[in-house]
């Protein structure tokens, strides 16, 4: 067995993830784009931080809405891939970026209106954002160059 294959095959599988993370983002997306939507309203929006440090700043906007006389509850902003608190990974309100606190409390002030693009398959999945996710793009371009890499590892190209 050639010493490539077994870094190769790493590599093709892990581009292959990569591959379908960002594909099933952007397909959510584009779909959500035909989905009708109802107007919710904000709960809470906040900046969080999920560990120390500048680079785990997030923020979180969590938000209700009726369809056919149930209510629903979620936090999903778009299809881009976000962290999703743990019970060993929990959130904490950050105080290290008010510009984007002002920010966020701008676009999504308590109690405020919100346009929430509802699945009509499955009204408890909803979103506020059906743009594409530029981490979608990410995901997929670092996929198909570990797909690449590993290929030639395999087969020499």
């Amino acid at each position: 067995m050639a010493t490539g294959v077994p870094y190769g095959a790493v590599f093709i599988l892990v581009g292959l993830c990569g591959v379908a993370l960002g594909a099933t983002s952007l397909m959510r997306s584009i779909r959500a784009r035909r989905w009708p939507f109802v107007i919710g309203q904000v709960i809470e929006a906040k900046v969080v931080q999920h560990a120390s440090g500048e680079a785990n700043i997030d923020t979180h906007v969590l938000y209700r809405y009726d369809v056919g006389g149930s209510t629903y509850r979620s936090d999903r902003r778009d299809f881009g891939w976000r962290p999703r608190p743990t019970s060993v990974m929990q959130p904490h309100v950050s105080d290290k970026r008010p510009d984007l606190q002002n920010e966020l409390r701008r676009h999504f002030p308590a109690r405020g209106a919100v346009r929430v693009y509802v699945n009509p398959g499955d009204p408890s999945d909803s979103v506020l954002d059906t743009g594409l996710a530029p981490l979608a793009f990410a995901f997929l371009g670092f996929g198909v160059a570990f797909v690449w890499l590993g290929a030639r590892l395999i087969f020499g190209m």
